[in-house]
């Protein structure tokens, strides 16, 4: 659960105002004169990086609810009493959610059989009047529950003393097929801390006598933004809402590459019921679920009407591995069509239109810009980004002749003329007051620039040899906040986006999210979102 921390630093403009007699005075504005600016705010969303997605903007409360984590074990997860939680792989619910949890207590103890939750970096907080949406799926192996058994579903403080709402089900309901339960809880109180668990307590009964239970896909919800199923949490995506971006850039950064080939972002793993999104090991940390898909970003973002700004994954991983200039790029690059197919296709015209209306949404999406890989321009990626790039491209604009999409890429040395290029800035503070007019001069050809990553990480190097904070013992010298010199700094920079604004098309900072359980050596720093100096200057 990412918590948000208040640091503002405070302006003060000092202004002194001259009284003069009037006069008139004459302007002449000539309309076809002057550079038009094209400039735009942006956001960028990389999930999985300090865990902003899941146990951040993503609304679940549950933290291994499929018992993904660390390999697949019930980490996070606690047995009530003399509970003994087992992992189960001999029924599985979907080919993508391949474990469940077995409770089970000893032979003839008298001990409630259950288990528990603690949440996200273990809180989870409880407020009165709120309405949580709990959900998991179930089955026996064999037997049933007599009618009248119930199960119990419920918010409890940490030692599970107090129960601040629950909810039963008939527990006669269970089969040996998996079936799906959802409750509803409604706390009366708050609980004055976030230290509280989520509990399932099934009926007691000594061991080898009651039906043996499977769990799966536990679930639980508070309120989300616009009450959207599966959706985001309220105070995080009003705070991106309330910077009014034009653009959200998503999928994108190391998390579209992933650390190999097979662990790259996959969109269509990320579509559909959750018990058929199967994650992925993250490229930051933990287990991404998932469950922040692509209908869930870009629905959200058209809510508060922000286009999408789509990365698309092009045959390069960070272990420097590429997809060979052969046949075997083709699936990728079909891959990549496909998802436009689902994305922009007229209601009822394709089979990817059908699938996108099967999933709640019959319109197309408003999408007119495509990036083409992540930091192309690193690693082994230069070598062969010239001929994934056109590959990409070409196919693309074969298969939709219709739309002009705009291509950004990512390394300008390899592809050159490309319409748009992205270019990442992460540097000390007098370097961004230094590139105040670093656009004024640039050449004004057929190449538009993006600036989708940027940011302050320090104030000095600790070397002054350093020539960027790759450099051994710069790393620790990072500010853990943005602080006031950073700010001003970034906003000086940012001036000189929209002087240049008939050139520079876009700019976001990244990352966005700061998540202060994790501790620092599993946190890229610093971050937009803490509520500092930095979020008002951006929101300026």
């Amino acid at each position: 659960m990412i918590s948000l921390s208040i640091a503002l630093g405070f302006l003060t403009h000092l202004t002194t105002i001259y009284a003069s007699p009037a006069a008139d005075a004459s302007l002449s504005i000539n309309a076809s004169g002057g550079k038009q600016s094209i400039f735009e705010s942006a956001i960028f969303l990389e999930a999985n990086i300090n865990r902003g997605d899941d146990g951040g903007l993503y609304a679940e409360l549950i933290y291994n609810r499929a018992f993904q984590e660390n390999g697949g074990t019930t980490t996070g997860w606690a047995g009530i009493g003399n509970t003994s939680l087992v992992i189960d792989t001999t029924n599985p619910l979907s080919w993508a959610i391949p474990r469940s949890v077995v409770p089970s207590v000893p032979a003839g103890s008298t001990s409630a059989v259950g288990l528990y939750n603690t949440g996200w970096f273990n809180q989870l907080p409880v407020t009165a009047d709120s309405i949580y949406t709990a959900s998991f799926w179930a089955r026996v192996a064999s037997g049933t529950y007599p009618s009248g058994a119930n199960i119990t579903v419920g918010l409890y403080s940490a030692d599970l003393a107090t129960a601040y709402a629950t909810a039963t089900l008939d527990a006669s309901k269970l089969t040996t097929g998996w079936n799906e339960f959802t409750v509803q809880l409604k706390p009366s109180k708050s609980a004055l801390t976030a230290n509280n668990v989520f509990a399932i307590k099934l009926p007691s009964a000594a061991s080898g006598t009651a039906p043996r239970v499977s769990l799966t896909l536990i679930s639980l919800f508070p309120p989300t933004f616009n009450n959207v199923k599966n959706g985001l949490r309220i105070d995080l995506a009003q705070a991106l809402a309330d910077l009014k971006p034009r653009y959200i850039r998503w999928p994108g950064g190391n998390d579209l590459e992933g650390n190999t080939i097979a662990r790259r972002f996959n969109w269509t793993a990320t579509i559909g019921p959750l018990r058929y999104r199967p994650g992925r090991q993250g490229t930051w940390n933990g287990y991404a679920t998932g469950g922040l898909g692509l209908m869930e970003v870009f629905d959200w973002a058209e809510s508060i009407q922000c286009k999408p700004l789509l990365g698309i994954y092009a045959g390069y991983s960070l272990d420097g591995t590429s997809i060979a200039n052969t046949s075997a790029l083709d699936p990728y690059i079909q891959d990549v069509l496909n998802e436009i197919h689902f994305m922009v296709d007229a209601p009822g015209s394709s089979t990817w239109a059908k699938l996108r209306a099967s999933y709640g949404r019959t319109a197309p999406y408003d999408l007119d810009t495509i990036e083409v890989g992540n930091e192309d321009n690193l690693g082994n990626g230069p070598k062969t980004y010239g001929y994934r790039f056109a590959r990409f491209t070409q196919a693309i604009t074969k298969e939709f002749p219709s739309h002009m999409f705009q291509f950004i890429a990512t390394d300008s040395k390899t592809v050159q003329n490309a319409p748009s290029v992205d270019i990442h800035d992460y540097v000390v503070a007098d370097t961004f007051i230094n590139y105040y007019n670093r656009y004024d001069s640039w050449p004004r050809n057929n190449t538009k620039i993006y600036a989708l990553e940027y940011a302050v990480l320090t104030g000095d190097y600790i070397n002054p040899n350093s020539t960027g904070l790759w450099d051994p013992g710069e790393t620790e010298n990072r500010w853990s906040l943005p602080e006031l010199r950073g700010s001003v700094a970034e906003f000086v920079y940012h001036m000189g986006f929209e002087r240049n604004g008939d050139l520079v098309k876009g700019a976001a900072y990244a990352p966005i999210f700061h998540n202060t359980p994790l501790p620092r050596d599993e946190l890229w720093l610093p971050d937009l979102i803490s509520f500092s100096s930095l979020f008002y200057d951006y929101k300026i």
